[in-house]
């Protein structure tokens, strides 16, 4: 699943706010000082306005009792002449975090990828691009694809996310960029460069076994077919809609039909008088998905050993 992490600062913005951290500290190595009266009105004032840049700026205000903040309006309250561009420079800082954690906060994925963070499209294939953030209302963000290599449809919004199927055309483009932007400012916060893959055929599995061969202990163990695609990260819901099972057992020939995906009692109960070096061979396996008619799967045979 993709990260559901509250926005966080960028590295380069973690790496601004330790030099600021380390920096300020050094002027304090002896202890602070005593403040005089004015000093401590222009602390409490500097205090007030860093936090309100900081939270307004980022979304991600500092704990209460951060030293760095202490460490700034330690400083400015008692050099008063580089208040003003120290604050500026906070400004500059706390806005760039602000950007990257924006950045950071918008998640795109497709949906028929097994692997979530992986921007992956499947050609000739079924492609669900989700995109939602935690700081950005859908209804703000916009969709642009940059290259003739990728297609998008006209993308639906529910609740906080926005969707859209994606059509890759290797053929017209190697690159196959989408920008996700502000829609009333047009700034781009996002651009997702995306990889495209051919998606093998679909085969059926019975349940977690692989190979051509298996115990009876593991072979029992199972309780369904499933289809998988060898290698690949495509993931679209396809499901066995019948099959038949076929053996010869001391030299009679058995042959089992079931609808659906289960192993029935009939099978099990064949699966588990099976003698060593038979082979079970599952054939007539009919698959089908949600928007898609019925396909025919290679056969499968596993041995007994």
């Amino acid at each position: 699943m993709v990260s559901r992490a509250e926005p966080r600062h960028s590295a380069s913005g973690r790496f601004f706010l330790r030099c600021a951290h380390h920096t300020l500290s050094a002027f304090f190595q002896g202890g602070v000082p005593a403040f005089s009266a004015g000093e401590v009105v222009n602390y409490n004032q500097t205090y007030s306005f860093l936090n309100t840049i900081i939270q307004s700026t980022t979304n991600h205000p500092f704990h209460p009792n951060s030293s760095l903040v202490n460490y700034i309006t330690l400083y400015c309250a008692r050099h008063k002449t580089i208040m003003k561009n120290l604050l500026l420079l906070i400004t500059f800082l706390t806005t760039c975090c602000a950007a990257n954690a924006q950045t950071d906060s918008i998640y795109v994925w497709n949906k028929w990828c097994a692997k979530a963070d992986s921007p992956v499209l499947f050609a000739t294939a079924n492609n669900m691009v989700y995109v939602t953030s935690k700081t950005i209302k859908a209804t703000d963000l916009a969709v642009k694809s940059l290259d003739w290599g990728l297609m998008i449809s006209q993308p639906e919004i529910k609740n906080d996310t926005m969707s859209f199927m994606a059509m890759p055309y290797p053929k017209k483009s190697k690159r196959m960029r989408l920008t996700v932007t502000n829609k009333h400012s047009g700034k781009i916060i996002r651009t997702v460069n995306f990889t495209c893959e051919e998606p093998p055929q679909p085969i059926a599995r019975l349940g977690t076994l692989k190979g051509t061969d298996a115990s009876k202990k593991d072979i029992i163990a199972q309780n369904t077919l499933r289809i998988v695609f060898l290698n690949s990260l495509y993931s679209y819901p396809y499901y066995i809609k019948q099959y038949t099972l076929k053996t010869r057992i001391a030299g009679k020939d058995i042959v089992i039909p079931v609808k659906g995906n289960k192993i029935t009692k009939e099978v099990m109960n064949l699966l588990e008088i099976a003698p060593t070096g038979v082979s079970l061979d599952f054939t007539d396996i009919k698959a089908s998905c949600p928007d898609c008619s019925p396909r025919d799967l290679p056969n499968m045979r596993i041995w007994v050993r």
